[in-house]
């Protein structure tokens, strides 16, 4: 969309001091931060990131989607987040928040639900044979937890959604139309 990258930088998961990279940024003065940081990482980033005085906007990934990152990130930057969208089912996300004691289902616990369902049913006719597993899998028009799954033939997900959220200053989450 004409848009460039105008410079890269990594770190270990576990790094939290992320000064030197963001100075990098700041120098760049980008139009937006690409930031797929963990939840923990992320927070800490976030923090250094207001201090330094950025105000870039910043994108990250579904760790963010965690309500720890959310509250220690609020009011330190215009944050942005993607999401994979699923299927609501009611009866799924009850029994997850009875099993894990907690008021909100893990990101990703659909898609990890029916990737271990979908995984047996594959194993079922191919065995543990990799090849035989991947072009069965391929062939796969799986309905599950998540919603519909199937592949192209490279074994892309066809039919991956996501949705985009922002972290408003005030710790509250909104979807972004």
């Amino acid at each position: 969309l004409g848009g460039q990258i105008v410079t890269t930088d990594g770190a270990q998961n576990t790094v939290r001091d992320y000064r030197t990279q963001l100075s990098k940024i700041k120098t760049a003065n980008p139009d937006y931060i690409y930031m797929p940081l963990y939840a923990e990482g992320g927070t800490a980033a976030m923090s250094q990131l207001k201090d330094l005085g950025i105000k870039t906007k910043v994108f990250g990934g579904d760790a963010w989607s965690d309500p720890a990152f959310q509250k220690g990130a609020a009011g330190k930057g215009d944050i942005l987040f993607a999401e994979v969208k699923t299927g609501e089912n009611a009866d799924f996300s009850k029994k997850i928040m009875e099993k894990t004691k907690s008021t909100q289902v893990p990101v990703g616990a659909a898609q990890a639900y029916d990737a271990m369902k979908l995984a047996a049913q594959v194993m079922k006719k191919t065995g543990t044979n990799p090849d035989a597993f991947a072009d069965e899998l391929r062939k796969q028009d799986y309905q599950g937890i998540s919603g519909h799954i199937q592949f192209d033939a490279n074994g892309d997900l066809l039919n991956g959604l996501y949705i985009i959220k922002r972290v408003q200053a005030d710790g509250k989450v909104v979807e972004v139309k």
